[in-house]
């Protein structure tokens, strides 16, 4: 855990991450990746490297008898979503000039739990330690699918109400989630034969750099670096990378938890706001200038932000 609490580290790893979304961004705009090669990529990335990922390395480091509480990230992640929520409320209650509203308090609700986390790890750490938090990343991932693909699309909408589409809740990464933890209930750890985990576990590799390559497509394809309301997207930043991740820190550290988990809590609580917004923005109409800009703002001051917490956390924490 040690590579997490050293900053040069971390900060090391943030310049790996920003390399690869620099190389997307670059490639978009010389037009070599193009919108619809973004789309392909990111189904390739959806639909198999990281359900690959999380097949191998789950059932590689899950166990029922030392992961006992394996249900309390899931849950986790729904609370921090609506502790983000109610903060970017609270922040329109103060600040009401700040617009668009539902988009605002959306990017503040959700942050990047998967990609962004999963590449830091696999950048600044390796072995055992590396694998036991990419399984907390799969399961608190669980909490965001749910609420992701059912609270967010409803929000952005006029209708009133939270709808369920179970085809988009229960997607690949949560089914593969699912799989990965019942085969271990039932057949043990490593149940997977070598014969597939083997392939399963190249594929999976490639999930970071793919996914970091698109993400600069998308925020390329996107302009996100245009903002129509600076004010919204300074506010939004600062709310989101520093308040959001000091106010889970004093939950965090008067909670007796593990330490491991709150120190993962914390980590998560420190990511910028989820790309996967500009999807659902997409199809729901909604301001997906004003989400592009804050996604954008958020990533890009995330290269210091994110080292700075982590490095204080250390030293704060009980």
């Amino acid at each position: 855990m040690d590579q997490f609490y050293d900053f040069h580290s971390i900060l090391y790893g943030m310049i790996k991450i920003l390399v690869l979304v620099v190389i997307g961004y670059a490639l978009f705009r010389r037009n070599i990746l193009t919108k619809a090669g973004i789309e392909s990529v990111n189904n390739v990335v959806y639909w198999a490297c990281l359900p690959a990922l999380i097949m191998t390395k789950t059932t590689s480091t899950f166990s029922p008898s030392e992961h006992g509480q394996w249900w309390f990230l899931p849950a986790v992640s729904v609370l921090m979503s609506c502790l983000g929520f109610i903060m970017g409320v609270l922040c329109l209650r103060t600040m009401p000039q700040l617009k668009p509203k539902k988009e605002f308090v959306s990017a503040m609700a959700f942050q990047n739990v998967g990609y962004l986390p999963m590449a830091l790890t696999a950048f600044i750490c390796s072995g055992t330690f590396c694998n036991e938090v990419l399984l907390y990343i799969f399961l608190f991932m669980i909490g965001f699918n749910i609420t992701m693909w059912s609270v967010a699309p409803a929000y952005l909408s006029d209708n009133k109400g939270i709808s369920f589409d179970w085809k988009t809740v229960l997607n690949p990464p949560l089914v593969a989630t699912i799989l990965a933890i019942s085969g271990v209930f039932l057949l043990g750890r490593g149940w997977v034969p070598a014969i597939l985990d083997d392939p399963l576990s190249m594929l999976g590799d490639t999930t970071f750099p793919l996914a970091l390559i698109t993400l600069g497509g998308s925020l390329a394809e996107h302009r996100g670096h245009v903002s129509d309301n600076w004010q919204a997207t300074i506010t939004g930043t600062v709310l989101k990378l520093l308040i959001f991740p000091a106010v889970v820190f004093l939950i965090v550290n008067n909670i007796p938890l593990d330490p491991a988990y709150k120190f993962f809590i914390f980590l998560e609580s420190t990511m910028p706001s989820a790309v996967t917004l500009i999807i659902v923005g997409q199809y729901k109409k909604a301001d997906n200038k004003f989400l592009s800009g804050i996604i954008f703002y958020t990533h890009l001051a995330g290269i210091a932000t994110i080292p700075l917490c982590l490095y204080l956390f250390r030293f704060a924490v009980k």
